[in-house]
């Protein structure tokens, strides 16, 4: 995936299917505003990367199964994937999206509970592979590291709620009020989404099809809501674009 920042450089979620050594040199790219690896200090984004092995999925790709008892940690290092659940009518209900800098899996590490949801990749996505016992320890040596870990948690509960019950255009104003609120950045025209996605993929993280998709895209850029580039979104109204979707202006659900 392409992204954001300044001429010359690449993130570690830009240029195709670049994949940066797990080094001091991975420690110091600028991740994605919001992301788990923003949160570090440089020394411990470094340290954490070199654990662990380096893994790479495709588009579709189940990475974690709900109700699996596997304990590791993925850190990912490019790509997005989408985090589901299977609700008690039979449904799949979005839950959240994890971009480049953030983490999957950690929940089941930390308590030693069966997976609490399935996380499938919306892209190709590569990631480094974590066992449970050397997170822990790296937690344990690094209580600001820690600290960010639980925030991280703490809000992804906060943000739980069914899409699926919602229409397309309902889920795709919420993922973008989302990503804008965890990754955006102010420009000239509103609030950019601060990673790079295609029509396909937001399609894919909405679980919606790609038609249905940029019907409900044309609708928010019909209401004055939505401004479109190759692979980039700016939100022009974020206030008017979060009370279509149904949530406050911090970004948090008013009901489901």
């Amino acid at each position: 995936m392409s992204g954001f920042g300044p001429a010359g450089t690449y993130p570690p979620w830009g240029r195709g299917n670049l994949v940066p050594s797990p080094g001091r040199r991975t420690g110091a790219v600028n991740w994605p505003r919001g992301s788990l690896l923003a949160r570090f200090a440089p020394d411990a984004r470094a340290q954490l990367l070199r654990l662990g092995t380096t893994v790479r999925f495709e588009a579709g790709d189940r990475i974690l199964t709900q109700g699996d008892r596997s304990r590791h940690v993925l850190i990912l290092i490019s790509g997005v994937v989408k985090v589901t659940t299977d609700t008690a009518d039979g449904r799949t209900g979005l839950l959240a999206i994890r971009v480049a800098g953030d983490a999957a899996g950690e929940l089941a590490s930390l308590d030693g509970n069966p997976r609490s949801a399935h996380v499938t990749a919306a892209g190709t996505v590569v990631a480094r592979r974590i066992t449970a016992g050397d997170f822990a320890e790296f937690l344990r040596t690094h209580p600001d590291a820690a600290l960010a870990v639980s925030a991280k948690l703490r809000w992804a509960t906060r943000r739980r709620m069914d899409y699926m019950s919602c229409p397309v255009v309902v889920r795709i104003a919420r993922l973008l009020v989302d990503l804008v609120h965890a990754h955006g950045c102010p420009v000239e025209a509103g609030t950019a989404v601060g990673i790079s996605l295609s029509q396909a993929e937001l399609a894919e993280l909405a679980g919606a099809s790609e038609a249905a998709a940029q019907r409900a895209v044309r609708t928010l850029k019909g209401n004055g809501m939505l401004v479109t580039g190759y692979r980039h979104f700016v939100v022009r109204d974020l206030d008017a674009l979060g009370a279509f979707a149904g949530t406050t202006p911090d970004g948090t659900g008013t009901g489901a």
